[in-house]
Protein backbone atom coordinates (compact mmCIF):
# COMPACT_ATOMS: atom_id res chain seq x y z
CA UNK A 1 0.00 0.00 0.00
CA UNK A 2 1.30 3.47 -0.92
CA UNK A 3 0.23 4.88 2.46
CA UNK A 4 2.69 2.51 4.16
CA UNK A 5 5.62 3.41 1.87
CA UNK A 6 5.24 7.22 1.89
CA UNK A 7 6.50 7.69 5.51
CA UNK A 8 9.61 5.69 4.57
CA UNK A 9 10.40 7.78 1.47
CA UNK A 10 9.64 11.29 2.79
CA UNK A 11 12.84 11.60 4.91
CA UNK A 12 14.91 10.69 1.81
CA UNK A 13 13.55 13.43 -0.47
CA UNK A 14 16.02 16.13 -1.46
CA UNK A 15 15.31 19.79 -2.22
CA UNK A 16 11.72 20.36 -3.30
CA UNK A 17 10.98 16.68 -3.88
CA UNK A 18 7.46 15.41 -3.17
CA UNK A 19 5.80 12.04 -2.83
CA UNK A 20 2.09 11.25 -3.10
CA UNK A 21 0.13 8.10 -3.59
CA UNK A 22 -3.19 6.33 -3.46
CA UNK A 23 -3.84 2.61 -3.07
CA UNK A 24 -1.07 0.87 -5.06
CA UNK A 25 0.18 3.93 -7.00
CA UNK A 26 3.18 5.94 -5.81
CA UNK A 27 4.20 9.26 -7.43
CA UNK A 28 7.64 10.72 -6.61
CA UNK A 29 8.96 14.03 -7.97
CA UNK A 30 12.64 14.72 -7.33
CA UNK A 31 16.05 14.94 -9.01
CA UNK A 32 17.30 11.98 -11.14
CA UNK A 33 19.95 11.08 -8.56
CA UNK A 34 17.41 11.16 -5.75
CA UNK A 35 14.93 9.09 -7.78
CA UNK A 36 17.60 6.45 -8.42
CA UNK A 37 18.36 6.16 -4.70
CA UNK A 38 14.67 5.90 -3.82
CA UNK A 39 14.14 3.28 -6.54
CA UNK A 40 16.92 1.17 -5.06
CA UNK A 41 15.27 1.37 -1.65
CA UNK A 42 11.89 0.38 -3.11
CA UNK A 43 13.50 -2.65 -4.74
CA UNK A 44 14.70 -3.82 -1.33
CA UNK A 45 11.30 -3.21 0.23
CA UNK A 46 9.39 -4.90 -2.59
CA UNK A 47 9.82 -8.41 -1.24
CA UNK A 48 7.12 -10.89 -0.32
CA UNK A 49 6.22 -10.77 3.34
CA UNK A 50 6.62 -14.07 5.16
CA UNK A 51 4.01 -15.78 7.28
CA UNK A 52 5.09 -16.02 10.90
CA UNK A 53 3.69 -18.46 13.43
CA UNK A 54 3.67 -17.07 16.97
CA UNK A 55 3.35 -19.48 19.88
CA UNK A 56 2.54 -18.28 23.40
CA UNK A 57 3.18 -20.58 26.36
CA UNK A 58 1.94 -19.64 29.80
CA UNK A 59 2.66 -21.67 32.90
CA UNK A 60 1.67 -21.72 36.55
CA UNK A 61 3.45 -23.84 39.14
CA UNK A 62 3.50 -23.82 42.90
CA UNK A 63 1.82 -25.13 46.01
CA UNK A 64 -1.02 -24.07 48.30
CA UNK A 65 -1.29 -25.31 51.87
CA UNK A 66 -3.86 -24.83 54.62
CA UNK A 67 -3.87 -25.98 58.24
CA UNK A 68 -6.45 -25.40 60.96
CA UNK A 69 -7.16 -26.18 64.61
CA UNK A 70 -10.76 -25.98 65.83
CA UNK A 71 -11.99 -26.43 69.39
CA UNK A 72 -15.57 -26.83 70.63
CA UNK A 73 -16.93 -27.11 74.16
CA UNK A 74 -20.20 -27.86 75.92
CA UNK A 75 -19.74 -27.37 79.68
CA UNK A 76 -22.48 -26.99 82.34
CA UNK A 77 -22.09 -24.71 85.36
CA UNK A 78 -24.09 -23.63 88.39
CA UNK A 79 -25.25 -27.09 89.27
CA UNK A 80 -26.62 -27.71 85.83
CA UNK A 81 -28.65 -24.48 85.76
CA UNK A 82 -26.50 -23.01 82.97
CA UNK A 83 -24.29 -24.19 80.17
CA UNK A 84 -21.39 -22.68 78.17
CA UNK A 85 -21.33 -23.75 74.52
CA UNK A 86 -18.48 -22.92 72.11
CA UNK A 87 -19.31 -24.33 68.67
CA UNK A 88 -16.32 -25.30 66.54
CA UNK A 89 -15.69 -22.95 63.62
CA UNK A 90 -15.20 -25.89 61.27
CA UNK A 91 -18.20 -28.18 61.62
CA UNK A 92 -17.25 -30.43 58.74
CA UNK A 93 -14.21 -31.57 56.85
CA UNK A 94 -11.51 -34.07 57.58
CA UNK A 95 -8.60 -34.08 59.89
CA UNK A 96 -7.96 -35.62 63.29
CA UNK A 97 -10.78 -35.26 65.83
CA UNK A 98 -10.58 -35.90 69.56
CA UNK A 99 -13.22 -35.70 72.31
CA UNK A 100 -12.85 -35.53 76.08
CA UNK A 101 -16.10 -35.76 77.99
CA UNK A 102 -17.99 -36.93 80.98
CA UNK A 103 -20.97 -36.01 83.05
CA UNK A 104 -19.73 -32.47 83.49
CA UNK A 105 -19.22 -31.54 79.82
CA UNK A 106 -17.59 -32.24 76.50
CA UNK A 107 -14.54 -30.67 74.84
CA UNK A 108 -13.79 -31.58 71.22
CA UNK A 109 -11.08 -30.55 68.78
CA UNK A 110 -10.22 -30.99 65.13
CA UNK A 111 -6.83 -30.67 63.45
CA UNK A 112 -6.88 -30.51 59.66
CA UNK A 113 -4.32 -29.94 56.94
CA UNK A 114 -4.52 -30.07 53.17
CA UNK A 115 -2.28 -29.07 50.29
CA UNK A 116 -2.62 -28.63 46.54
CA UNK A 117 0.13 -28.72 43.93
CA UNK A 118 -0.22 -26.36 40.96
CA UNK A 119 1.06 -27.35 37.52
CA UNK A 120 -0.79 -25.67 34.66
CA UNK A 121 0.40 -25.01 31.10
CA UNK A 122 -1.47 -23.26 28.31
CA UNK A 123 -0.21 -22.99 24.72
CA UNK A 124 -1.75 -20.92 21.92
CA UNK A 125 -0.74 -20.21 18.32
CA UNK A 126 -1.57 -17.52 15.80
CA UNK A 127 -0.24 -16.78 12.28
CA UNK A 128 0.44 -13.30 10.92
CA UNK A 129 2.53 -11.52 8.27
CA UNK A 130 5.87 -10.13 9.40
CA UNK A 131 5.48 -6.53 10.45
CA UNK A 132 1.75 -6.99 11.08
CA UNK A 133 0.26 -7.26 14.58
CA UNK A 134 -1.41 -10.42 15.86
CA UNK A 135 -3.80 -10.77 18.78
CA UNK A 136 -4.38 -13.71 21.10
CA UNK A 137 -7.23 -13.42 23.58
CA UNK A 138 -8.81 -15.71 26.14
CA UNK A 139 -12.32 -14.74 27.24
CA UNK A 140 -13.76 -16.17 30.43
CA UNK A 141 -17.47 -15.73 31.15
CA UNK A 142 -18.01 -14.83 34.80
CA UNK A 143 -21.42 -14.47 36.50
CA UNK A 144 -22.10 -10.96 37.83
CA UNK A 145 -24.93 -10.38 40.30
CA UNK A 146 -26.82 -7.07 40.15
CA UNK A 147 -29.18 -5.76 42.85
CA UNK A 148 -31.93 -3.28 41.93
CA UNK A 149 -33.88 -1.34 44.59
CA UNK A 150 -37.31 0.07 43.71
CA UNK A 151 -39.29 2.44 45.90
CA UNK A 152 -38.33 4.40 49.02
CA UNK A 153 -38.23 3.50 52.70
CA UNK A 154 -40.28 0.62 54.09
CA UNK A 155 -42.13 0.25 50.79
CA UNK A 156 -38.98 -0.43 48.78
CA UNK A 157 -38.34 -3.79 47.17
CA UNK A 158 -35.08 -5.34 46.08
CA UNK A 159 -34.56 -7.74 43.23
CA UNK A 160 -31.44 -9.53 42.09
CA UNK A 161 -30.46 -10.69 38.64
CA UNK A 162 -27.43 -12.52 37.28
CA UNK A 163 -25.70 -11.73 34.00
CA UNK A 164 -22.50 -13.03 32.44
CA UNK A 165 -19.57 -10.77 31.56
CA UNK A 166 -16.65 -11.59 29.25
CA UNK A 167 -13.35 -10.97 31.03
CA UNK A 168 -10.62 -10.94 28.35
CA UNK A 169 -6.97 -11.75 28.95
CA UNK A 170 -4.39 -11.92 26.19
CA UNK A 171 -1.64 -10.34 24.11
CA UNK A 172 -1.23 -8.12 21.09
CA UNK A 173 2.12 -8.91 19.40
CA UNK A 174 3.95 -7.05 16.61
CA UNK A 175 6.88 -9.11 15.22
CA UNK A 176 9.75 -7.43 13.32
CA UNK A 177 12.34 -9.68 11.67
CA UNK A 178 15.92 -8.72 10.84
CA UNK A 179 17.91 -11.72 9.60
CA UNK A 180 17.45 -14.49 12.16
CA UNK A 181 16.59 -12.04 14.95
CA UNK A 182 12.98 -11.19 15.76
CA UNK A 183 11.90 -8.23 17.88
CA UNK A 184 8.52 -8.42 19.59
CA UNK A 185 6.46 -5.45 20.70
CA UNK A 186 4.01 -6.93 23.18
CA UNK A 187 0.93 -5.39 24.76
CA UNK A 188 -0.51 -7.80 27.34
CA UNK A 189 -4.03 -7.15 28.60
CA UNK A 190 -5.12 -8.56 31.95
CA UNK A 191 -8.72 -8.16 33.14
CA UNK A 192 -9.89 -8.71 36.70
CA UNK A 193 -13.39 -8.66 38.13
CA UNK A 194 -13.78 -6.74 41.39
CA UNK A 195 -16.51 -4.92 43.29
CA UNK A 196 -16.28 -1.91 40.94
CA UNK A 197 -16.63 -3.98 37.77
CA UNK A 198 -14.08 -5.24 35.26
CA UNK A 199 -10.63 -3.71 35.70
CA UNK A 200 -8.30 -3.83 32.67
CA UNK A 201 -4.53 -3.48 32.99
CA UNK A 202 -2.28 -2.97 29.96
CA UNK A 203 1.52 -2.97 29.95
CA UNK A 204 3.79 -2.60 26.90
CA UNK A 205 7.13 -4.36 26.63
CA UNK A 206 9.73 -5.21 23.97
CA UNK A 207 11.87 -8.35 23.72
CA UNK A 208 14.08 -9.93 21.07
CA UNK A 209 15.61 -13.31 20.33
CA UNK A 210 16.35 -15.80 17.57
CA UNK A 211 13.65 -17.16 15.29
CA UNK A 212 12.56 -20.63 16.41
CA UNK A 213 13.74 -20.21 20.00
CA UNK A 214 11.70 -19.53 23.12
CA UNK A 215 11.85 -15.94 24.39
CA UNK A 216 10.97 -15.40 28.05
CA UNK A 217 8.89 -12.26 28.39
CA UNK A 218 8.57 -12.23 32.15
CA UNK A 219 7.34 -13.98 35.21
CA UNK A 220 5.67 -13.39 38.55
CA UNK A 221 6.76 -15.06 41.78
CA UNK A 222 4.40 -14.65 44.74
CA UNK A 223 4.51 -15.84 48.36
CA UNK A 224 1.44 -15.47 50.56
CA UNK A 225 0.96 -16.21 54.26
CA UNK A 226 -2.36 -15.68 56.01
CA UNK A 227 -3.39 -16.50 59.58
CA UNK A 228 -6.66 -16.21 61.45
CA UNK A 229 -6.91 -16.57 65.23
CA UNK A 230 -10.21 -16.82 67.07
CA UNK A 231 -11.57 -18.05 70.38
CA UNK A 232 -12.46 -21.47 68.98
CA UNK A 233 -9.25 -22.14 67.06
CA UNK A 234 -6.90 -20.86 64.41
CA UNK A 235 -6.13 -21.36 60.73
CA UNK A 236 -3.15 -20.64 58.52
CA UNK A 237 -2.74 -20.71 54.76
CA UNK A 238 0.44 -20.51 52.69
CA UNK A 239 0.90 -20.31 48.95
CA UNK A 240 3.86 -20.22 46.58
CA UNK A 241 3.12 -19.49 42.91
CA UNK A 242 5.38 -18.98 39.90
CA UNK A 243 3.84 -17.64 36.68
CA UNK A 244 5.84 -17.49 33.43
CA UNK A 245 5.22 -16.37 29.84
CA UNK A 246 7.26 -17.45 26.79
CA UNK A 247 6.98 -16.53 23.10
CA UNK A 248 8.35 -18.33 20.05
CA UNK A 249 8.30 -17.04 16.46
CA UNK A 250 8.76 -19.39 13.50
CA UNK A 251 8.56 -18.92 9.73
CA UNK A 252 5.35 -20.65 8.66
CA UNK A 253 6.09 -20.77 4.90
Amino acid sequence: MASEIIPVIEPLLQGNGTVTGMNDQLIVRSSPQNLQMIQGLLTQLDTRLRNLRITVRQGLSGKRERSSVDVGANIPFGGGRGRVVIPPANRGGGGVTGTIGGNRGVVSGTIGENSRTLDERHTQQVTTLEGRPATIYISQRIPVQTTVTQGVGPFSTRSQSTSFEDVPTGFSVLPKVNGDIVTLEINPTVSKLNARGIQVQEVQTTASGKIGEWIEIGGLLTHTNRSNNRISGSSQSRSHENRSVFFKVEVAD
